[in-house]
């Protein structure tokens, strides 16, 4: 048995959740759709056909023209999204069609419909949280540091020196190919950090030769948890922080993705001011908190997690303080990933 069908079918015996789906054929292709399409607007998963809803084995034929339905059915989910489909053989001579959705970026439809997911079930998503999604994205799209750069300013204002080490320091770390073309252009738009011939303001804020092209610190500094330039950037040179002011600030994404890591499960899960991973949240405001309390108030790390008050930030603070002092394991554990943060 291949190692991958192995893993599929241990899926299919944990059963049915949020991210998985059972049809018995594919006769049911368009509620499996709907499954794609709230699994893109979730976590992602798998939607398996050939499978009944107790999660018995019976399969089916699985043919050129199967492969052909599901894909056509597929397409019908916008904006395009390309899950992978696998078909993994029975003993009994059926097969079962596996459909790998990815994690989606985007807000996705169905027939012009979104779909979310709750637990095993799929249901429409209600109008008021797919207004809070298309709000979120538009804003995304229309953020300062996403904008152009005002006329005037243009590759000669940032400093190439800076932005060749962040290459080197990739190279070195074994995240990029030596053989990359190393010309300050090409390097900015692998980091998305220029749309057509224009820089953005992130490239601006992150390698500026002068403070005085950026309109205000207020700006500056509003990048700082912001995904778009910065997690590019850490994600190919596994930068640990970025300094400011001569302070060096740790970006919540970076300390949730290491813990989410820690804990078996996705960061936005435990940024989530109602978490139902409760060890997993607590230690992460633990750790935002013993890494930035120095640069950061405790509105501010509240801010960033979940929209809590500082209050509640302080208390969850004494409180697993007071865990890891009883519980050797736990101790072990934040350590663990307290050095993965700021090992270089």
């Amino acid at each position: 048995m291949s190692e991958k069908r192995a893993e599929l079918l241990k899926l299919i015996k944990n059963g049915e959740s949020a991210r998985i789906e059972f049809k018995r054929s594919t006769g049911r292709r368009t509620d499996a759709a709907k499954a794609v399409c709230s699994m893109l607007n979730g976590e992602g998963g798998y939607v398996f056909f050939g499978v009944s809803d107790k999660g018995q084995l019976p399969g089916q034929e699985v043919s050129d023209t199967t492969i052909i339905d599901v894909v056509q059915e597929l397409r019908r989910i916008e904006p395009p999204a390309f899950p992978e489909l696998e078909e993994v053989k029975l003993e009994n001579g059926q097969s079962i069609l596996a459909v790998n959705v990815p994690e989606g970026d985007d807000l996705y439809s169905y027939d012009g419909r979104s779909y979310i997911r709750h637990g095993p079930t799929t249901s429409v998503m209600p109008r008021e949280e797919y207004q809070r999604r298309l709000m979120e994205k538009v804003h995304a799209q229309n953020r300062w540091e996403n904008q152009p750069v005002p006329d005037g300013v243009s590759v000669r204002d940032l400093d190439e020196g800076e932005i060749l080490t962040t290459v080197e320091e990739a190279i070195r770390l074994g995240q990029l190919d030596p053989s990359i073309r190393r010309d300050v252009e090409t390097i900015l738009r692998g980091l998305e950090l220029t749309r057509g011939d224009k820089l953005l303001n992130a490239a601006v804020v992150l390698y500026g030769k002068s403070d005085q092209l950026i309109n205000s610190a207020i700006e500056r500094q509003n990048i700082l948890n912001n995904l778009y330039a910065v997690e590019e950037i850490k994600k190919a040179t596994q930068i640990k922080g970025i300094k400011f002011e001569n302070k060096t600030f740790l970006l919540k994404n970076q300390i949730a993705a290491a813990v989410a890591k820690e804990y078996g499960t996705y960061p936005k899960m435990i940024l989530r001011a109602h978490s139902k991973k409760r060890e997993a949240r607590q230690v992460l405001i633990e750790l935002s908190y013993r890494l930035n309390f120095r640069e950061k108030s405790l509105m501010q790390l509240g801010d960033e997690l979940g929209g809590v008050g500082g209050d509640s930030i302080a208390h969850t603070h004494k409180r697993i303080q007071k865990k890891v002092k009883e519980d050797k394991k736990l101790s072990r554990r934040v350590n663990r990933i307290y050095k993965e943060i700021i090992s270089p």
